[in-house]
């Protein structure tokens, strides 16, 4: 429940459910809550994935295994109280309450993947992938797969050892900071030293594409591709963001980077969309290129560009800076970009009370993915309504034609879990777009068009 609901609202609700207990041939159960202590969401083309205090949960699509329930069928409209991924061999034992078990998550399109934080038991800087067993899993080795596909599993790194023993499987990739799940590959930033600022490349992909095990991906000069400060990927295409501003893509299939896409410099993150690339400078601005049939570079008309346009509309505001959480080394997204949409956390000034205080999106608008009320496209930066800017903005995801923004605003669960019982924090999760597969998380199968707060249930809500 929402901490202002007042005690009128909660006399009528417990009514209610003592009413239903009594009807013949009904189960009593309470109405949604709130998602509870959100920090950092990841949205799919059908599917999203969220961290919070002690766990994550995933909801939407599960056709290809990718909610990590150990199913592949049917969907999900809403995360399962308690709503956490917590396989066996990452936490051993239950972590203790707000101790964060994955510090990192992404929601591909036939994998999720996710990295430990080496709390409550795991390996620190590990990461773990589940999904369709022909995707980019990372953790097959010569003698069969390690695990079943739908269940979280390692990500192994190789050359696998010549003789019959374990070191055929790789070793688990480790110092892992950010994760990028394509369609027939993955890839990651693994950064050794802890006091630097960029790290190396190593990707992984599917046994008729790629190496099966994780290994250093080739740079332009065909050494390792390291100095890079962000990654991102959608559907086939990939790309990096390095120390010097350049900005390197290469497809599923590549077998290296050929040389800079373009050079931003200095330029602080980067988002990847189906057919255009967005990136934000350190100057405030946001600049974009590629497609532009709906408006997705944001620079006021709906042509494309094989050149940075900047975005317009975005005067009077602020770059955000939102420090990482809880001082681990993975920093929330302040830039996310969809199928034919981008979304960026701003502030209206420097005072903003925490986090930033806005989200702005511009492009394609037929699902509510813009999350202004309507349904009209915009060729420049719009601002989403329904946010209260004291409350504070932390981080941002756009997968698809759906969007999710984590929320300063109050949240409360009253269930009987003890994990989540009675406790009210500080991090909300809200959604808006596309929602036919239930990945906004609000309970049922409707598309929104402006930002509606995530909910948990203790019973499934499964769709076809």
């Amino acid at each position: 429940m929402r901490r202002h609901g007042g005690p009128i609202l909660a006399a009528v609700l417990t009514a209610l459910a003592l009413l239903t207990a009594a009807l013949p041939g009904t189960v009593a159960a309470r109405d949604p809550e709130p998602l509870p202590g959100a920090v950092i969401v990841s949205v799919g083309q059908t599917h999203t994935c969220s961290l919070w205090w002690n766990g994550l949960s995933c909801w939407g699509d599960n056709e290809s295994g990718l909610l990590g329930n150990g199913t592949g069928s049917g969907s999900l409209a809403a995360p399962i109280a308690p709503p956490m991924v917590e396989p066996q061999s990452v936490v051993v034992p239950r972590p203790p309450e707000r101790v964060r078990v994955f510090a990192a998550v992404d929601a591909g399109p036939e994998a999720t993947c996710a990295i430990a934080t080496g709390q409550g038991g795991s390996v620190a800087a590990t990461l773990w992938c589940w999904g369709d067993s022909y995707a980019p899993l990372g953790r097959r080795c010569v003698g069969g797969d390690i695990g079943g596909a739908q269940d979280p599993g390692l990500v192994m790194a190789g050359p696998p050892g010549p003789d019959g023993s374990d070191t055929e499987c790789g070793a688990p990739l480790q110092d892992v900071v950010r994760v990028a799940v394509g369609g027939q590959r993955a890839c990651a930033i693994v950064r050794r030293d802890p006091s630097a600022l960029a790290g190396e490349v190593w990707c992984w992909g599917r046994g008729d594409v790629n190496e099966l095990l994780a290994a250093p991906f080739p740079g332009p000069d065909g050494g390792v591709l390291t100095g890079v400060v962000d990654l991102d990927a959608n559907g086939g295409r990939f790309c990096a963001l390095t120390t010097e501003g350049s900005v390197l893509c290469w497809s599923d299939t590549a077998t290296q980077v050929l040389g800079p896409e373009v050079v931003m410099d200095p330029a602080v993150a980067i988002a990847v969309g189906a057919d255009h690339t967005c990136v934000q400078t350190d100057d405030g601005g946001a600049w974009c290129w590629g497609a532009n049939a709906v408006g997705q570079l944001g620079d006021g008309t709906t042509t494309a560009s094989s050149v940075p346009v900047r975005v317009i509309g975005l005067d009077g505001t602020a770059a955000t800076r939102v420090s990482p959480l809880d001082e681990l080394p993975y920093g929330p997204h302040l830039l996310a970009a969809g199928d034919r949409v981008t979304c960026v956390l701003r502030d209206r000034d420097a005072g903003a009370p925490r986090g930033a205080a806005t989200v702005w999106c511009w492009g394609a608008n037929d699902r509510g993915q813009l999350g202004d009320g309507s349904r009209d496209p915009r060729s420049g930066a719009l601002q989403v309504t329904g946010l209260d800017a004291t409350e504070g903005l932390f981080d941002v995801a756009v997968g698809g034609s759906s969007a999710c923004v984590v929320t300063g605003e109050e949240t409360r669960s009253v269930g009987t879990d003890p994990t989540t019982g009675g406790l009210i924090t500080s991090r909300g999760l809200r959604c808006w777009g596309a929602n036919d597969r239930g990945q906004l998380g609000v309970g049922d199968w409707s598309d929104r068009s402006s930002p509606t707060l995530v909910v948990m249930t203790e019973e499934p809500r499964l769709g076809q």
